[in-house]
């Protein structure tokens, strides 16, 4: 049985492997922490990156512009993947 998904669901899990890869550069390991990204910055990408498309750093750049907008759980997470990464 197939259940209806809001189209955002199936954005959100590659946006924040995005977010992940621009706001640690060079983790290639960033995917086990995109979860927790996912989970945190998803209202944050729906209010303020709902028509920007995956892919060339567009939603990184998005975060980085909308920064102190954020919720502090979204940069929570987006600080902890960076220092993860250092």
């Amino acid at each position: 049985m197939q259940t209806e998904t809001n189209d955002m669901t199936h954005v959100i899990g590659p946006m924040a492997v995005c977010v992940l890869l621009a706001v640690a550069p060079g983790a290639m390991s960033a995917e086990p922490a995109a979860p927790t990204i996912n989970k945190a910055c998803a209202p944050d990408l729906k209010q303020f990156c709902p028509n920007v498309s995956p892919g060339g750093g567009r939603i990184a750049e998005c975060l980085r512009e909308n920064f102190e907008r954020l919720s502090p759980a979204c940069k929570e997470a987006i600080k902890t993947a960076r220092a993860n990464k250092k």
